[in-house]
């Protein structure tokens, strides 16, 4: 059988598929797998239509099945059981897989919001009834082995990121800071071998900035987990990290790898040893700022 769609395999371990929202290709992810330890075997492709994957959708049809056999195809080919990562529509794709096909899925994690609310303004197409359909579905899949299984989940994450109180609030009716607790807690309900957070406190404010970084400590206190955390503050990558990698200006080479011993606990703002570090990561950083600046200003 011909091969029409992208397949982009790296690396050897644990199997972790990365899923594409629209307009975007495998190249997207590799900035992400390059910031990964070792230990997994990378997985990519594109959806119908994007880059080498043939395009199966009709204009009488706008439903999810044509994206949804396209990863059935893809995950057929892996042979065996995969974390799925996926970006934005991605995500309803990779949704949709997983109702069909739970087996072969051994954890999902979304990163950005999935545009549901785009669904709707499709017109005649039944995108939005389809996933409203998918979803409705899981939920009685998942009851059907234990009705309380998703609520404990929910309840369970919403504690660790101290939500309880706004289980019911509008996206609206939250603070930027809430919102990052969110999208933190949408990551810790699959369980993921490693979350990805690409600078996830930049758009907020110092001390909402501070109130954070303690709370991320703390929850990772509680409950430890991998993460691979992307900062261009080194105040953050001081505070929160175990091994800070500098890299270098383009090509993007590893500088140096800084490993910080001092227990998250023990951390505190103003902190002599996380002064120390910092001073250290910032005479890594100002001579690659400096390299750069010259090769602008000379070519």
């Amino acid at each position: 059988m011909t091969q029409n769609f992208d397949f982009h395999c790296s690396g050897t371990g644990v199997p972790i598929l990365f899923v594409p929202g629209s307009y975007s290709t495998p190249a997207e992810w590799r900035p992400v797998q390059s910031h990964l330890p070792e230990g997994f075997e990378f997985f990519s492709t594109s959806l119908s239509g994007y880059g080498q994957s043939r395009e199966r959708r009709r204009n009488e049809d706008q439903s999810l099945r044509p994206q949804i056999d396209l990863l059935s195809e893809v995950i057929e080919k892996i042979g065996k059981p995969v974390h799925l990562v996926a970006h934005s529509f991605g995500g309803l794709v990779a949704l949709g897989f997983l109702e069909t096909a739970p087996k072969t899925v051994l954890s999902v994690t979304f990163l950005e919001a999935n545009p549901l609310g785009l669904l709707k303004i499709e017109g005649d197409s039944n995108l939005d009834a389809d996933l409203w359909q998918i979803i409705a579905r899981f939920k009685a899949q998942v009851t059907a082995k234990d009705p309380d299984a998703a609520k404990t989940i929910i309840d369970d994450v919403l504690v660790r990121t101290k939500l309880t109180d706004f289980a019911k609030a509008l996206p609206k009716q939250l603070s930027g800071g809430m919102k990052q607790r969110v999208a933190i807690a949408r990551a810790l309900a699959v369980n993921p071998a490693v979350m990805l957070m690409d600078e996830p406190l930049s758009a907020l404010d110092s001390q909402t900035r501070e109130l954070l970084m303690d709370d991320l400590v703390e929850l990772w206190t509680r409950q430890p987990f991998t993460a691979v955390y992307v900062t261009h503050n080194l105040a953050e990558a001081v505070r929160l990290g175990h091994k800070v990698v500098v890299l270098s200006r383009r090509p993007g080479q590893v500088r140096e790898i800084v490993e910080i011993e001092k227990p998250l606990a023990e951390r505190e703002f103003g902190d002599a040893d996380l002064d120390h570090a910092q001073k250290h990561l910032w005479q890594l950083m100002r001579d690659e700022a400096r390299a750069a600046d010259a090769e602008l200003l000379h070519g």
